[in-house]
């Protein structure tokens, strides 16, 4: 039941972010909805389902966005396995490292991209700043905790839901009785 409701909440976010989300102010930066929503299955999710909503969704934004096909999918695919190593066996409250953790990979994942662009690229020009780059993981970072918040309240709401009782119950032997 949690991965078909999160794999649609999913395909909501990447409606959200290439339709609304790409009006937004150009000098502020866009936050990346799908980003956060990677980050938040590497906290919540066990491995097989977290590695398959991501690759889905890393796929989807190739296929929607992208002009270098594979990525978004490398990219997502990268940050779910480092994410999630990095906060198994954690003793300390998820809460208090999970929006600098998603800010601090976001920002590194810019940088990387960037410096990728200018390597494999040498007429590119460099069209990104440091100022910039922070600029964005700000923005970032402001629109990670109520993505967070939304994110954790449906989580919380799929796992309590059960299946409806005419569901699970077995039927009797003879319909027609």
């Amino acid at each position: 039941m949690g991965f078909i409701s999160f794999f649609l909440v999913g395909l909501l976010l990447i409606a959200l972010q290439t339709t609304i989300l790409r009006d937004w102010v150009s000098y502020l930066g866009m936050p990346d909805l799908v980003f956060a929503y990677v980050a938040f299955i590497a906290f919540r999710f066990s491995w097989l389902p977290g590695l398959l909503l991501v690759a889905i969704m890393g796929w989807i934004m190739d296929v929607a966005v992208s002009v270098e096909l594979g990525a978004y999918l490398m990219q997502y695919l990268l940050v779910w396995a480092a994410l999630t190593v990095v906060t198994q066996q954690k003793s300390i409250k998820e809460s208090v490292y999970q929006v600098p953790l998603t800010a601090g990979a976001f920002f590194i994942c810019q940088i990387i991209g960037h410096l990728f662009i200018i390597v494999s690229d040498p007429a590119a020009e460099a069209y990104w700043s440091m100022e910039a780059v922070a600029r964005q993981t700000m923005v970032m970072a402001i629109a990670i905790v109520p993505c967070f918040l939304f994110l954790n309240w449906f989580y919380e709401r799929a796992q309590r839901r059960r299946l409806p009782s005419r569901l699970v119950k077995k039927p009797s032997g003879n319909r027609f009785r």
